[in-house]
């Protein structure tokens, strides 16, 4: 794949783009750190609005 091609599929559709939606308690994020799929990670928001992440806590 072109370095066109990757820059093209990762950018987010419109849908994604939004971002006046509020996250809440229990809400599901996947977090994908770009060639790092070791740091891929799925999880929940937490009661008090936090998440845990490798690296950051």
């Amino acid at each position: 794949m072109s370095p066109q091609a990757q820059a093209q599929a990762a950018l987010p559709t419109q849908a994604q783009a939004q971002s006046d939606y509020p996250l809440g308690a229990g809400d599901a994020l996947r977090i994908q750190v770009f060639q790092n799929p070791d740091l891929t990670i799925e999880t929940r928001v937490s009661e008090n609005g936090s998440i845990t992440y490798p690296l950051i806590g």
